[in-house]
């Protein structure tokens, strides 16, 4: 069976801290027989998810923590002024807990190497190796075979014509949908996992009319909703 994902369970695959990491790697486990459809949605909105958030992270960081060059702090002292900091912001940002425990853990290994005044540059970094990174860090996940899902304009017309009622708060989860449904054709059957309950319902209020348009077996589309 192929098998897609949302961009939620990216995110969570990918970042060890997220609560739905482990749920998130069975799934590509457990679906190492069949073929990987990625949505260029999901890849492009998990790329900026994580370079927003770990930015809203540096940021806080930055805010709370001593003067980087201050000399009178060694490296112990340094690191008591981190964890105080980080769970300050933790208690201040839950929204974000799982980013910062990713973001403390690289800050942590490399405090062991480097001094303190360097932090500032290494932060500043961070966030656009993450997002960078993010499509090597599939291939280790998911080693086989994978394909980059864009909109097929060809079928767009008749998708949104026999989808006119669904409505998406959301422009990127619009967009995913349409990228699937007009590709139907060419990835059924195929699962979708999420771990958004209304994304769930929105498109298994739809999918199946898409199945009827391109006369595909109910069941060539399965939306699976991924629960911690």
């Amino acid at each position: 069976m192929n098998f897609s994902i949302d961009s939620n369970i990216l995110v969570a695959s990918v970042n060890s801290k997220d609560r739905l990491h482990h749920k998130s790697i069975m799934i590509f486990k457990e679906r190492e027989d069949g073929k990987f459809f990625l949505s260029s949605t999901v890849l492009t909105e998990s790329q900026n998810l994580f370079r927003n958030r770990i930015n809203q992270v540096v940021v806080e960081i930055i805010r709370l923590l001593p003067n980087f060059q201050n000399k009178r702090l060694n490296r112990m002292e340094y690191q008591e002024h981190l964890i105080t900091s980080f769970r300050q912001i933790k208690s201040e940002n839950p929204g974000i807990s799982n980013f910062l425990d990713l973001v403390y853990d690289e800050v942590n290994d490399f405090l062991k190497d480097n001094d303190s005044f360097k932090l500032p540059s290494f932060l500043s970094e961070l966030s656009v190796k993450h997002s960078q990174s993010l499509y090597k860090r599939i291939d280790e996940i998911y080693p086989n075979s994978g394909s980059l899902v864009v909109l097929n304009h060809k079928h767009l017309k008749a998708v949104k014509e026999v989808t006119l009622d669904t409505y998406f708060k959301d422009m990127n989860d619009e967009r995913i949908f349409h990228e699937l449904m007009t590709n139907l054709p060419d990835i059924a059957p195929i699962h979708f996992y999420t771990g958004d309950s209304e994304f769930v319902k929105k498109i298994n209020k739809s999918y199946s009319r898409c199945a009827k348009l391109f006369e595909l077996e109910d069941d060539s589309f399965i939306c699976v909703l991924v629960k911690n």
